[in-house]
């Protein structure tokens, strides 16, 4: 078999440069879902693919976005 099967990712969460929580899980979408995720943080993500035959590809560059709070 060929073709992406499915997605890895792992995300960590930022506040104030500590990293206070980890998650990973697989999406057999281009998608995920974080699960309570916190205000005033950010988010380091990366993800990499798998395939039918069991491939496993590499990490992408790890990316970040922020989360943040409207006053």
């Amino acid at each position: 078999p060929s073709g992406i099967s499915y997605y890895e990712y792992s995300v960590a969460t930022i506040i104030d440069g500590v990293v206070v929580g980890t998650s990973a899980g697989t999406s057999k979408t281009t998608k995920a879902d974080i699960s309570t995720p916190r205000c005033n943080a950010q988010y380091d993500w990366r993800v990499r693919a798998v395939d039918g035959a069991g491939n496993v590809g590499r990490f992408s560059t790890t990316s970040t976005f922020y989360l943040y709070t409207l006053n």
